[in-house]
């Protein structure tokens, strides 16, 4: 028997048999999926995915081989209460079912079969008939595609009456490509099987980062979306404004500094004041610019030199800053305070300034950041030197500096369960966008307006001093959780230049990709991704650094006529190799193990640390079979012939040696839990747990911490040769990085 429906989304008439009223059908014109029953019938809601009943081949006989079903089939309610046993008591029916098991579930397979073939053979007789029905009810619409749904294509072939059934499940869509300047973490590589040296720049070692689990790590919570930066001018901008964004997450050798909110904060705020022109890169955006010093200093003069007399510009800074033998400077990607001459001073910062023609030059500094309950992973420039704090409040004539904080004191980062929620100075600019008495000085905005940078200072201010102190803040420290930023600096006003519609917009900062065929004597891209896929195959020391990740994109461009001698061969596997292959293992299999963040009651914690100690041990007993063949193949290293396998050997064995050690202050600290010996948790300050927070000394005693330091010593001693023996590759990046790997512990309360 036939049913004819009109579809509810695209209102097209649809031949559906009567069989299929009680289960989920789909529309071959919209793809809506609904359910039907009878008109007279009760409307019911639409029967769970689970419940749909097996699909049978029209025409065909069934074989009981040929019956999948993805979970058990819900009996028909039409049939319920009826038959002979109906009218048996309970009690007797349960006496006389009490068959063996094996044989009652035979029993209830067969008779499920023969009702398969009997609704197959049924619904074979109603696809010959062409009677039609009345319309039935929709009762059920869904506009997604479950899988297993019967599609209902109509065949137009003349003489037929019936549509036919696609199981096929349903092909995801494509995702669409992130938007170009979104702040997104590059996913780490897929964990492939170590494999030997095939002589593939793209495969040398093989192994690759693991994927990150799919259950978060205790205490954390999903990253959220990170929001666009423009990169077209709003509808209604003010044409003479200007802002040049620029973050700095992964630095070479210094601590990462988590941008979280800095896209949002470069997009309110670009729309806020309705900037004509925006240019912002990041070395963690989806379409990656390197800030490294070259890029940076290049895209500053390009903004500075090339801006009217009658502009307003703004450029924003996250990142470090530092002071070097009595000078500041901020810290590029690449920067070095061992060498100045790769940091950017901020003499010439200021002097561009002072050469620059615009009528009002904003600069605002998100420096010094800091956060108690993470602590120091790596090297970081600390609260704000003196040097530095003078040299900020007092700008050059017609520049405004707006700093997150002012002398020895930091930027604080919001921290809940863990997590870094991102700057507090950025996240109040957030809210101060948003803020009336802001929205009300916004609103009267014009062209002939200068940024009211003021107005919003007052307000940022404010919160982020309030914030800080409700974080961070302690009744035995008076000074901890102060931070004041501060707005220094006045705009020029005598004799400025008028807004001038005719004059042309000048040309838009554009940050260009570095690509190594345009430049004479840089290695080829293809080398220098197969080295970095060695190098992040191994992975970071602490599950906190899992998204530290390094790409191409973001990397200098190395001298072909060093990284030739760093290419792949396809030499036979000798004890020296199989060595590196197993470091490599061993250091893969235990990078997410150890738990940083706990919370919860005492005595939970204790039960959790007792269950740490069977991973500890594992662990460590992957490292020292590690090590122990690294140690008896080192013999053979100066006859190795390949220079990449060299280095790749001294790397692992300096980075064995460090997570041993880490493994060593680990155990210590944790041990705390069990002896209760933890600080106290403030309440008011809304302390829900502690966190094992990096700090560069060491506490492990005994003879254990005796060896951890023992190893981080020889470790750092092995890098630090590294670096010296294999200039200008990559190794000598990564090497440098981590022999500024803080490896000390100290219990941290966390919100």
């Amino acid at each position: 028997m036939i049913k004819q429906v009109k579809c509810p989304g695209c209102r097209k008439e649809l031949r559906v048999p009567a069989a299929w009223l009680h289960q989920p059908i789909r529309c071959k014109f919209c793809g809506i999926v609904v359910q039907l029953q009878e008109k007279s019938a009760a409307i019911k809601p639409a029967i769970p995915l689970k419940a749909v009943p097996p699909k049978v081949p029209v025409g065909k006989a069934v074989s009981p081989h040929a019956i999948q079903t993805r979970s058990p089939v819900a009996p028909a309610p039409a049939i319920r209460g009826t038959g002979p046993q109906a009218a048996i008591p309970l009690a007797k029916r349960r006496a006389a079912t009490s068959l063996p098991q094996k044989a009652m579930f035979a029993g209830v397979w067969l008779a499920g079969l023969a009702a398969v073939v009997t609704a197959g053979i049924l619904l074979t007789n109603t696809l010959n008939s062409s009677e039609i029905k009345e319309e039935p009810k929709v009762v059920a619409v869904n506009n997604t595609k479950p899988n297993d749904v019967v599609d209902v294509e109509n065949d137009e072939t003349p003489g037929k009456t019936i549509n036919r059934v696609n199981a096929r499940r349903p092909k995801p869509k494509p995702k669409p490509p992130p938007p170009l300047n979104t702040v997104v973490l590059p996913p780490p590589p897929p964990l492939r099987d170590l494999i030997g040296d095939t002589g593939n720049d793209q495969n040398f070692i093989g192994g690759n980062r693991p994927r990150p689990s799919p259950r978060p790590r205790p205490g954390t919570r999903p990253r959220p979306t990170p929001t666009p930066v423009p990169s077209a001018p709003v509808s209604n901008a003010i044409r003479n404004r200007r802002m040049l964004a620029i973050n700095i997450k992964n630095y070479f050798y210094y601590d990462a500094v988590p941008p979280n909110s800095f896209a949002e904060v470069a997009t309110n705020f670009s729309r806020a004041f309705r900037m004509a022109q925006v240019t912002h890169f990041s070395d963690v955006a989806a379409d990656p610019r390197p800030p490294l010093r070259s890029f940076v200093v290049k895209a500053i003069t390009d903004l500075l030199s090339t801006s009217r007399a009658q502009d307003r510009i703004v450029l924003l800074f996250s990142g470090h800053a530092v002071e070097v033998e009595g000078k500041p400077y901020l810290v590029p990607m690449d920067g070095d305070q061992d060498r100045p001459d790769s940091l950017i001073g901020l003499d010439w910062l200021y002097e561009e300034l002072t050469k620059c023609k615009a009528r009002q030059k904003v600069v605002i500094l998100d420096i010094c950041r800091a956060n108690p309950a993470r602590g120091e992973q790596r090297r970081t420039a600390g609260p704000m030197s003196e040097a530095l704090d003078k040299a900020l409040a007092n700008p050059p004539a017609g520049v405004q500096v707006w700093t997150s904080c002012a002398k020895d004191q930091v930027s604080y980062e919001f921290n809940s369960s863990g997590r870094t929620n991102g700057s507090i100075f950025l996240n109040q600019i957030l809210q101060g966008l948003a803020d009336k008495e802001m929205v009300d000085v916004l609103a009267k905005q014009d062209n002939d307006s200068t940024i009211p940078i003021e107005t919003l200072a007052k307000i940022v201010n404010a919160k982020t001093t309030e914030m800080a102190k409700k974080f961070y803040g302690s009744e035995e420290d008076e000074a901890a959780g102060t931070q004041t930023p501060r707005l220094a600096g006045k705009e020029i006003t005598d004799g400025a230049a008028p807004f001038n519609a005719s004059e042309p917009l000048p040309p838009q900062v554009v940050i260009k990709k570095q690509v190594a065929g345009d430049v004479f004597g840089a290695a080829p891209r293809d080398l220098v991704e197969g080295i970095l896929k060695d190098l992040t195959a191994i992975t970071p020391l602490k599950a906190s650094q899992a998204d530290e990740v390094f790409t191409p994109d973001v990397f200098p461009l190395f001298p072909e006529a060093v990284l030739k001698d760093y290419r792949a061969d396809s030499g036979e596997m000798t004890p020296l190799r199989e060595a590196v292959i197993l470091g490599t293992k061993a250091l893969q299999e235990n990078s997410r193990t150890l738990q940083e963040v706990f919370i919860g009651d005492m005595n939970a914690l204790k039960q959790r640390v007792q269950q740490l100690q069977p991973d500890l041990a594992r662990v460590r007993l992957l490292l020292t079979e590690a090590l122990e063949k690294m140690r008896a193949a080192e013999k053979d290293l100066e006859k190795e012939t390949s220079k990449r396998w060299k280095a790749h050997f001294q790397y692992v064995l300096a980075r064995l040696l460090e997570r041993e050690a880490y493994i060593y202050e680990y155990q210590s600290a944790i041990a705390q839990i069990r002896t209760d010996d933890l600080p106290p948790l403030n309440e008011k300050l809304g302390h829900k747990g502690w966190r094992l927070a990096a700090q560069e000394r060491m506490k492990a005693k005994g003879a254990e911490g005796r060896d951890a330091k023992k190893n981080a010593k020889e470790a750092k001693e092995i890098l630090l040769k590294i670096a010296e023996e294999h200039k200008g590759t990559p190794w000598e990046i990564f090497a440098r990085r981590d022999a500024q790997n803080y490896l000390g512990l100290v219990w941290q309360p966390t919100h």
